[in-house]
């Protein structure tokens, strides 16, 4: 069970990212992660900001990351097929922060495609290169790195959400953080502490 317990953790994360991050009696106006930085990527006030699209950038960077840990847990795995399946979740993870198609055609200046171009591609870059160089990385050194991780990701979707209140209250509309957003940081935290509780005993 206790091997089991990370794994969970980190699921029960992931799946936070895809429920909603606001809530709304309306539910086209609930918003996972995701959603959520695209939608303020529309508002006035992120397009006015030092630097541009800050909120978009830590929501997204937040999930980015996410992708990056499920990559270092993947590596602890001994079956090498789990490894496989799990590193492919993770580069799944991060290949959904591309922009859309037209990007590469016909809006290559715009800012806010720009960002998920960057952050995708770093995403994907890291969880290749941990991939494939996984086997060079000593376990206590990934469960540290995943431990440390993990409260990151829970600070950044903390910080992206938090701003995004004022963009929501801007509007005129009551603002109330959603299951997915409690579900995510809950468990990273639980994430975290389990990881380095393991990385101390070892």
């Amino acid at each position: 069970m206790k091997r089991l317990l990370p794994w969970l953790l980190l699921t029960l994360a992931v799946i936070g990212c895809y429920l909603p991050w606001v809530w709304h009696p309306a539910a086209g106006l609930s918003p996972n992660i995701y959603d959520l930085a695209e939608w303020v990527s529309l508002h006035p006030l992120a397009r006015a900001s030092a630097p541009p699209l800050l909120t978009s950038f830590l929501l997204r960077a937040a999930f980015g990351l996410l992708a990056v840990i499920t990559a270092l847990q993947a590596g602890r795995l001994e079956r090498r097929e789990a490894r496989r399946a799990v590193w492919l979740a993770a580069l799944v993870l991060g290949l959904t922060l591309f922009p859309p198609l037209e990007f590469f055609t016909s809006a290559r200046d715009d800012v806010n495609y720009r960002q998920q171009f960057v952050l995708g591609s770093a995403a994907v870059v890291l969880v290749i290169a941990l991939a494939l160089g996984s086997s060079r990385i000593p376990a206590k050194v990934k469960g540290v790195a995943a431990g440390i991780a993990a409260p990151v990701v829970a600070v950044l979707g903390g910080w992206g959400l938090v701003q995004a209140a004022d963009m929501v209250r801007a509007l005129g509309m009551p603002f109330t953080p959603g299951s997915g957003v409690i579900l995510s940081i809950c468990s990273l935290g639980l994430f975290s502490l389990e990881r380095l509780r393991e990385v101390l005993k070892t």
